[in-house]
């Protein structure tokens, strides 16, 4: 899969999450930035219930260094419990496609996210996430790959939220090779709408 294939089945999917969201209660539309990179991210709710909410999310990365992630992700969350209030997580997976210089990487990672606001200032934020796809469900010259990140958060407004992040995506190829497609801090902002 070519970076132009790569990027236009990104741009599809991204099209088709927008047009059949039309009934989604909550959304959200994030970009975040470092010196080298870009990602915009879009998500939103699907449902609800006694059980926890469910988001489905995508986003797309591209660096100065031509290399591309597009994700696809679904995610399930709800608050822990009564006893640590603003303790909130959730289990899910991603479905990764990734292009970096001549090498083009597929996957399918599970993982998920802790987030703690902290009970006397529930504006200020702490999370955790990670997905991880071993070799069995890592495709093209994937052999394994991984994302891990932590992050603090602000909520400015109720519906908007700026934050800092360390994130890395890596990547062991089928021929040896192994390394970092993108790994730093950054920072971005979230619009909930």
């Amino acid at each position: 899969m070519s970076k132009v294939k790569l990027s236009h089945l990104s741009s599809l999917v991204m099209a088709f999450v927008f047009i059949w969201n039309t009934t989604a209660t909550a959304q959200t539309a994030s970009i975040t930035l470092s010196e080298s990179s870009a990602q915009l991210g879009y998500s939103f709710l699907v449902g609800g219930s006694n059980y926890g909410r469910t988001e489905v999310g995508m986003d797309f990365l591209y660096n100065d260094e031509d290399a591309y992630i597009a994700d696809a992700s679904l995610l399930v969350f709800d608050e822990v419990g009564s006893k640590m209030r603003g303790l909130v997580a959730g289990l899910g997976g991603k479905a990764y496609g990734a292009s970096v210089s001549d090498q083009e990487y597929l996957a399918l990672g599970v993982g998920g996210m802790i987030r703690f606001a902290l009970p006397q200032n529930k504006r200020v934020i702490f999370g955790v996430d990670g997905y991880y796809a071993p070799p069995i469900v890592s495709f093209l010259n994937a052999d394994r790959f991984y994302e891990a990140a932590g992050r603090l958060e602000y909520e400015v407004l109720p519906q908007a939220s700026a934050f800092v992040e360390y994130r890395k995506f890596y990547v062991e190829a089928d021929n040896g090779n192994e390394g970092s497609l993108e790994k730093g801090y950054r920072v971005g902002m979230e619009i909930n709408f």
